[in-house]
């Protein structure tokens, strides 16, 4: 497998793993100003679950888990900036490796529920479809949406 840097995949940018509303290209466009580009990717290691009160998901360590989601390059700084006002303090960002639907394992920044609000973890699966096609991103109280 070869890894990539840090730097963009698609640019100069930076990666970004996405595995939840920002899957949703109205939210991610909304957020940054850009239409977003990616690739499939796996994030192993990790699993995404409901969280009570919330349509979107948190994202947790979890030995044996795989997340699926979606692998964006060429992340400005103030896009980043962005993404991370909107993560809020729930989340805290973090590098991790993640593998392309392309067989290469590339370095990426995502978004990691913090510790402290774990106590909202659904057990259940995150269903992205059902988010989607019943429009649960557009009841996120706090986007531009």
């Amino acid at each position: 497998m070869i890894i990539v840097p840090l730097s963009g995949l698609l640019g100069v940018g930076m990666n970004v793993f996405v595995y939840g509303s920002l899957l949703v290209p109205l939210v991610f466009e909304s957020l940054t100003g850009v239409a977003r580009q990616g690739v499939p990717a796996l994030l192993q290691g990790y699993a995404r679950y409901p969280l009570s009160g919330e349509v979107y998901p948190g994202l947790m360590e979890a030995s044996g888990a795989a997340t699926i989601g979606l692998l964006l390059g060429d992340i400005s700084p103030l896009m980043l900036e962005r993404l991370d006002q909107f993560e809020g303090d729930a989340y805290e960002r973090r590098s991790v490796d993640v593998l392309s639907l392309k067989g290469f394992i590339v370095s990426a920044e995502t978004y990691i529920l913090k510790a402290c609000r774990r106590n909202q973890i659904v057990a259940a699966p995150w269903d992205f479809e059902v988010f989607v096609s019943e429009k649960r991103w557009k009841r996120m109280e706090d986007g531009p949406f």
